[in-house]
């Protein structure tokens, strides 16, 4: 996985939460709104030297409605998330009961007014389209917006041009104009502008926060895998993610390499002559390992710890190791004969294998972060590998990895009996390989 993979792969887990809350918050801020303008509605019409009149008392009983439907939508939404039982599609239920119940205020507003339907957007319940529209952005689903901005936009022009020809004197229209216009409609208008900012703020600041978490939790993946093997990194996803760094026991096939007297060696050398028989050394236990499906743990100057069996069956990751130790026995000795063709010092490997369980996972912090194993079994095959300097095979593997590889996987090694194990009463039995 690439790091423009790993982006987007982050970003799109990230919008998918943001959009599971995001019902949420929008039935907390329906049923803010709807509480904050059914308030402002009754200030407005209980306001000292308002008009009297049946028109506005209308408009006040439909407003009344419409905000006490939504807030129950509001409520409803956000039981749903809290309970658990909210479903994505429920998305399209709510916006679709947005545009249904605003649009329905509006012809509601010009049917009671007598007007011809020209003048219907000049009402103030025409001033809740953009505040919806904007509800819309809180959910980061395009989807759902641009249809929704295509119901209200198609649903409004049927309102528009229902009836646009009705004929009403000069007299009523200024009339009712002179109401719709009254301090009480404006003070409402007022108070729609103002809400639809608010949420517009709501928006930018649910934005901005995604983008810093989105920010934020690709700079930790990706931190997090620069320590971390290609065959680990391929297939990461977020699950593994967090089960990575919390560890966990997994059987795995160990090889442990040592080259004995190196540091001895290296002291005659002259540093770069040291550098270019490590890089050497190292390429070929890296090209040996990834042909064979394994991974390299580390490197500790001379010494180097591999491991099979990230991903595929046990037998597998046991045959794996076994074929691994044999290339790189093939590998040293080829090596080893182009260092002598040339009057270079041979080099002699050890190799210890064992399989059994261990401790995996991503160890430490932001500041250093180490993917490693750890356990028992781990020092086993270190021992083992040890005992190549006292043994008359240089490599050796346990029965352990022997009897999990199979049988047929015991050409060219040889069973050695039970040797005694330094750190462990009980011994272990070996298997040397020949080559």
């Amino acid at each position: 996985m690439d790091d423009k993979s790993l982006i987007e792969s982050t970003a799109s887990r990230l919008l998918l939460e943001a959009d599971a809350n995001a019902e949420q918050l929008l039935g907390i801020v329906r049923m803010v709104v709807a509480g904050s303008i059914a308030l402002a509605i009754g200030i407005a019409l209980n306001l000292p030297n308002r008009p009297e009149s049946e028109f506005l008392d209308k408009q006040g009983v439909f407003a009344a409605i419409g905000m006490t439907s939504y807030f129950l939508v509001g409520l409803a939404a956000f039981i749903l998330v809290k309970t658990g039982k909210y479903q994505p599609w429920m998305a399209w239920v709510t916006a679709t009961f947005d545009v249904i119940l605003i649009i329905t205020n509006v012809w509601l507003s010009i049917n009671s007014s007598g007007l011809n339907t020209n003048y219907a957007l000049s009402f103030p319940s025409a001033l809740m389209i953009p505040l919806i529209l904007t509800f819309g952005a809180l959910r980061f689903r395009p989807d759902i917006q641009v249809a929704m901005t295509v119901f209200i936009c198609f649903l409004t022009a049927g309102i528009v041009f229902s009836n646009p020809f009705l004929v009403a004197s000069n007299s009523d229209v200024l009339s009712q104009m002179s109401l719709t216009y009254a301090l009480p409609p404006n003070l409402i208008r007022i108070w729609l502008v103002f809400s639809t900012g608010i949420v517009i703020a709501i928006a930018v600041w649910r934005a901005k926060g995604l983008l810093l978490r989105i920010t934020q939790a690709t700079e930790e993946r990706l931190n997090l895998t620069r320590f971390l093997p290609q065959t680990v990194v391929q297939d990461l996803n977020d699950e593994a993610m967090n089960e990575l760094k919390r560890g966990r026991q997994v059987p795995l096939a160990i090889i442990f390499l040592d080259v004995p007297g190196f540091t001895q060696m290296a002291e005659s050398m002259r540093p770069e002559d040291t550098s270019v028989i490590l890089t050497e050394y190292r390429s070929h236990i890296i090209d040996v390992t990834e042909n064979n499906g394994g991974t390299v743990d580390k490197f500790i100057g001379d010494g180097a710890l591999v491991i099979f069996g990230l991903t595929g069956t046990s037998e597998q990751a046991a045959k794996a190791a076994l074929n691994a130790a044999e290339e790189l026995n093939s590998r040293f000795r080829n090596w080893n004969s182009e260092r002598k063709s040339t009057e270079k010092e041979g080099i002699e490997v050890g190799i210890g294998i064992h399989f059994g369980e261990v401790f995996l996972g991503a160890i430490g912090d932001a500041r250093r972060l180490e993917f490693t194993i750890l356990g028992d079994n781990v020092n086993i095959a270190s021992r083992i590998e040890q005992m190549t300097k006292s043994e008359s095979y240089i490599t050796l593997a346990s029965q352990d990895v022997i009897n999990t590889a199979g049988k047929s996987s015991t050409k060219g090694w040889s069973d050695l009996g039970e040797r005694s194990i330094r750190g462990r009463k009980s011994g272990i039995k070996l298997w040397g390989y020949a080559g």
